[in-house]
């Protein structure tokens, strides 16, 4: 990283990592901006500062600086599609760090759509799909960044949309007609019985269910 400050014009800063120096420069004008040659590890830091003239003066530590590297992405455990109907879905997922939330979905592994990014940085994640086609297996992956800004992407899921609601009614059945064994008597095509939960034929659209009524 670059860490930036004041020192005294013309001075040499050096930068120090838990009292190991990982970098110098000057302090031109009285400013110093100096990247670190040394690569810092994870975890937390102690950052300070020392500045020496041209006379080879040394000064007294300055105050410190605590700096975090983290560069871990966060994982990924768990992701899930639910609430799926014929234009919506709602996608799930979990991390194990705090992190934002967005997802990349589409009929291609290319995606081409993406969920407006939610900068809440949460450990459960849940982002809603609208506007989606009835019928149709769509591909979708999640994307979360952490504090420190690394990044990670789920693999590829996919989940299909339910068809559209039948909204029209079916035409109405045929007339019922007794059956001949509920048709008792004299003759079975008379429509006159004894039967007193006779039972009753006829056509209907396939699959529905029909209802018989009397009066």
């Amino acid at each position: 990283p670059t860490f930036t400050g004041t020192a005294e014009a013309g001075s040499t800063v050096r930068i120090f990592s838990g009292g190991v120096q990982v970098g110098s420069g000057p302090a031109s004008g009285g400013a110093y901006n100096i990247t670190t040659t040394s690569a810092l590890s994870s975890g937390p830091h102690s950052i300070t500062a020392t500045a020496t003239d041209a006379a080879t003066n040394v000064s007294a530590p300055s105050g410190a600086l605590s700096v975090t590297i983290d560069t871990t992405a966060p994982a990924i455990p768990a992701v899930s599609a639910s609430g799926i109907t014929a234009t919506t879905a709602t996608i799930n997922w979990t991390t194990n760090e705090a992190s934002d939330s967005q997802v990349e979905y589409g009929t291609t592994t290319a995606y081409g759509s993406s969920t407006t990014l939610n900068p809440s940085l949460v450990t459960s994640h849940s982002q809603g799909l609208s506007s989606l086609t009835a019928s149709t297996l769509y591909h979708y992956r999640v994307k979360s960044k952490d504090a420190a800004g690394n990044l990670a992407q789920s693999v590829d899921s996919t989940f299909t949309t339910q068809a559209p609601a039948d909204t029209t009614a079916p035409p109405p059945p045929s007339t019922p007609n007794l059956a001949a064994a509920s048709d008792t008597g004299s003759s079975n095509t008379d429509n006159l019985t004894n039967d007193t939960t006779p039972t009753f034929t006829g056509t209907a659209e396939a699959g529905s269910t029909v209802r018989i009524f009397s009066g």
